[in-house]
């Protein structure tokens, strides 16, 4: 019975560190450029409302985020209010390459859009109005209606 006690403490004990491993792990500098690589090989794919999800052919802003980070061994949730409550929230100075950035959308009265911030005051999106996967400026009217940034962990 000892032995069998053990087993399942063994086990148990592996379980627990593997979910703290997994809860812990966060982009490192290494996958920060491998995560904005992964993005901007999709530069000028099409922009198509409620895309698929995991596929490559056209985006979304929410599905082309989830797959990027699926890439990386992600799971993120499909739509950017969805992203939105994952993350550590981080402050616009606090900003890192590979953090979500998320935007408020009039006429849904949410946030209604999502990007990969990928350094130099830039970020990396499916734009619906330049029809294409785009890297943008975070200013004007980006800049007037951010509403947060979440650090995936």
């Amino acid at each position: 019975m000892s032995n069998k006690l053990n087993i399942y403490r063994k086990i148990l004990f592996l379980l627990i560190w593997l979910n703290i491993s997994i809860i812990s792990m966060s982009l490192t500098n290494k996958n920060k450029a491998k995560l904005i690589s992964i993005s901007k090989k999709q530069l000028g794919k099409p922009y198509l409302y409620g895309a698929k999800s995991y596929q490559s052919r056209n985006f979304d802003c929410s599905s082309f985020t989830q797959y990027v980070y699926k890439k990386m061994g992600y799971n993120l949730p499909r739509t950017s209010r969805q992203q939105a409550k994952i993350g550590r929230k981080v402050s616009i100075k606090q900003l890192e390459k590979g953090d979500l950035l998320f935007f408020y959308n009039k006429k849904i009265r949410d946030i209604g859009h999502v990007a990969i911030y990928i350094g130099n005051n830039r970020f990396i999106h499916s734009s619906s109005a330049k029809k294409k996967v785009v890297i943008t400026v975070f200013k004007g009217y980006y800049r007037r209606n951010f509403v947060r940034a979440k650090r995936v962990k």
